[in-house]
């Protein structure tokens, strides 16, 4: 059971994330608005995460929401992953300077085009509700439990040891399945410390840029990978039906895709921090006025 100072900030982050959906969704232009979907779909990781710091005893519905928010968060997120690469080969067909060139990407648009028409076509146009969620809930007695700050660094600490534990490994060698990896863990830890930054006696700034700007690097280096593997496998069809000349000229922009991926991993490995898990924690602990354990 929390601490009731630190479950009335939860329950504040509650109210604030279920607003946040609430507006993201009055978007006219629903899910046929690719920067609607974005937003949405941030709104929708971000309530979450504060889902998951909630007391499932003081939430009875808690897991049905969270259910139900999660796989309509993953059926957009599908939406969204095809949005970004419609984005990403329409700057390409944009920069192209040989027809040929973009013949091949009106090809590979044409195809991730009707994709994204069958995943809308698939996915509920009703956002889930959290109506239930905030009524204040009845909690038991006694409501005892630690200080704010030590509630907030017991959610904290394995936040920060999931994203940072390997994250300095990373920059030895790309891989792309462990910088995805990455990528989801320290998106998690910016939205579960924005969460609990009431909870600071200073406003944790300069630890959500940092972890924004690595976040941003490994959105970067998945969006170039995502474009990669989407090239390679139209390519791997055109070669496989016997399409020469399109063949060609998808080869041509696929290793200019490969180029961008390992651009954005040397970005990635060119940013400042943060890389050390003992020190992350160690400045958030001091931050908080918590005493290491």
């Amino acid at each position: 059971m929390h601490g009731v100072e630190f479950s009335v900030l939860l329950h504040r982050a509650l109210e604030a994330r279920v607003q946040e959906l609430k507006d993201a969704s009055a978007s006219e232009g629903g899910f046929n608005d690719s920067e609607a979907v974005h937003r949405i779909r941030v709104a929708c990781r971000r309530l979450r995460t504060v889902l998951g710091l909630l007391d499932e005893q003081a939430y009875p519905h808690l897991k049905n929401r969270a259910k139900a928010l999660r796989e309509f968060t993953k059926a957009l997120g599908g939406i969204r992953n095809l949005d970004v690469q419609i984005a990403a080969l329409e700057n390409l067909h944009t920069m192209a300077q040989e027809p040929l060139d973009q013949a091949a990407l009106e090809h590979v648009l044409e195809s991730v085009a009707r994709r994204r028409q069958k995943r809308l076509a698939a996915i509920t146009t009703k956002v889930p509700t959290f109506t239930k969620l905030l009524k204040v809930p009845s909690l038991p007695n006694p409501f005892e439990g630690p200080a704010v700050t030590i509630g907030a660094w017991s959610q904290l600490e394995p936040c920060i040891r999931e994203a940072l534990s390997h994250i300095s490994t990373r920059r030895e060698q790309e891989n792309i399945k462990d910088l995805h990896e990455s990528r989801i863990k320290v998106k998690r830890l910016r939205d579960t410390l924005e969460a609990l930054a009431p909870a600071f006696p200073m406003e944790p700034t300069g630890f959500l840029m940092d972890l924004r700007a690595m976040q941003t690097a490994l959105g970067d280096h998945h969006d170039q990978a995502a474009l990669e593997a989407l090239l390679r496998k139209h390519l791997d069809h055109l070669t496989e039906t016997n399409r020469p000349v399109l063949s060609q000229s998808l080869s041509r922009l696929l290793n200019a895709a490969i180029e961008a991926r390992h651009q954005a991993f040397e970005q990635f490995c060119a940013l400042e921090g943060p890389w050390d898990e003992t020190e992350f924690s160690a400045r958030i602990q001091a931050l908080l006025g918590v005493n290491a354990a």
